[in-house]
């Protein structure tokens, strides 16, 4: 019999989900798709609510726009997953705790920050993928999932927020936009069709949504 959780968050269909401790069996890749449709990004400082489940669809486009692999498009659409545990958490505001941390404490603080940062996320990701049936990422792969990632935002920025007062980071400046606008989806449906996605792409998801097929034609 497991232990219970040391800290945990509750799911949105109410499970506790263990943070410190993240297993595989506590991820459901439906659960999450809601989830993500309903948090947003920008810490809100944009025009239209601009979802982490809506984004994860503008970088899995930006994929399948340069003839991403199967693989590559799993791990584009796996990217931002850890959110639904952890939140999104802008680039700036990150920047700012390192600072801060390096201020107050000196430069191992702030080393230990990003290391305890960086171990949050390697663990919520390991266990997702896991759930996902899906390898982590090679540092080749995680480079072409990051360049995905940018030119989502970057896309998202001219279609969503307002002009900029000054230049951002260089490695963004430097990435060009999709050269279509986007269109954002409202969060039920930007949730079915990353579900649907998710199933599509990820074997973990597809079998979790055979598994939960029977239960629904029951309920219907």
């Amino acid at each position: 019999m497991s232990l219970p959780p040391r800290v945990w968050l509750q799911s949105r269909n109410g499970r506790a989900l263990d943070l410190v401790a993240p297993r595989p069996g506590q991820v459901d890749f439906a659960e999450i798709a809601d989830q993500l449709a309903l948090i947003n990004r920008y810490v809100g400082a944009s025009s239209v609510a601009v979802s982490v489940a809506n984004h994860t669809l503008i970088a899995y486009r930006v994929a399948c726009a340069v003839g991403a692999t199967e693989r590559e498009r799993a791990l584009v659409l796996l990217h931002d997953v850890h959110e639904s545990r952890i939140g999104d958490k802008a680039p700036p505001v990150k920047a700012m705790e390192f600072a801060i941390a390096r201020e107050m404490f000196g430069a191992t603080a702030e080393d230990t920050l990003r290391q305890v940062m960086a171990e949050i996320e390697r663990r919520h990701d390991a266990a997702i993928h896991a759930a996902a049936l899906v390898d982590p990422p090679s540092e080749a792969e995680k480079a072409f999932v990051h360049r995905a990632d940018l030119t989502a935002l970057v896309t998202e920025r001219r279609d969503f927020l307002s002009r900029p007062p000054m230049p951002w980071a260089p490695s963004i400046e430097a990435v060009p936009p999709l050269p279509t606008r986007q269109r954002l989806l409202p969060p039920a449906r930007a949730a079915i069709e990353l579900h649907e996605l998710f199933i599509a792409h990820l074997p973990g998801a597809r079998a979790q949504s055979f598994r939960a097929a029977p239960a629904t034609r029951r309920s219907a």
